[in-house]
């Protein structure tokens, strides 16, 4: 938690000097399973900053023995790669492994969505939806695969969704203004995508890390 306030704050190093020591720590301890989910945490943290490849390198050890969090980030990792293949194989093994977590329906509807099956797509984002009050995530897929699917009301529906100061501050890096246009709508959309790189948890506290003026 000390390393995602670092990180939060802009500290990067601070944040990964301080997984290192935890992870240290627990191999002096002799606590291999939890130095595991050290370094499984550790790959979260590489994944929200968009470090692909550092993220895959710490997730290997827990994709290899099951760890659900390690195929869920793995997942979103290869996916952000462009390995859908392999990670919808990952984000299945993920969903069997925790139904209740909001977090695998999303990435695994954002491969949906990239393999263009895109009723599966909104199926497992409907999901995400119903497990969370925190619907950004969930609401930017879903209006993403509604806009390919051409329906152009539910996509405005999820937009207008969104939290206002996100629908303000992407409409206003994209220099538009949605006002019921889908098309300007998915501009937009993909922005916040862009922005939150690996990133699809909804709390405030890690706006910080992906809403930026700048």
């Amino acid at each position: 938690m000390l390393a995602e306030c670092a990180l939060c704050q802009g500290r990067e190093a601070e944040a990964f000097a301080l997984m290192d020591e935890c992870v240290d720590q627990l191999a002096t301890a002799g606590y291999s399973a939890e130095r595991e989910e050290a370094i499984t945490w550790r790959g979260e943290l590489h994944l929200w900053l968009g470090q692909y490849g550092a993220a895959l390198a710490d997730l290997g050890p827990g994709m290899a023995s099951g760890f659900p969090y390690a195929l869920i980030w793995g997942g979103a990792a290869h996916l952000l790669i462009g390995d859908h293949d392999r990670a919808l194989a990952l984000l299945d093994r993920a969903v069997q492994a925790v139904p209740g977590d909001a977090e695998a329906y999303v990435w695994r509807g954002e491969v949906y969505e990239r393999l263009a099956h895109l009723d599966r797509a909104v199926a497992d984002f409907d999901r995400a939806l119903a497990m969370t009050g925190m619907a950004v995530w969930p609401c930017v897929g879903r209006a993403l695969a509604n806009a390919r699917i051409g329906d152009a009301a539910a996509t405005i529906a999820d937009f207008t969704a969104l939290p206002e100061r996100v629908r303000a501050l992407f409409e206003w890096k994209t220099g538009t203004r949605v006002d019921g246009d889908p098309r300007v709508a998915v501009d937009v959309l993909l922005k916040m995508r862009e922005a939150a790189r690996g990133l699809r948890r909804s709390e405030h506290y890690l706006e910080v890390l992906w809403m930026k003026r700048g």
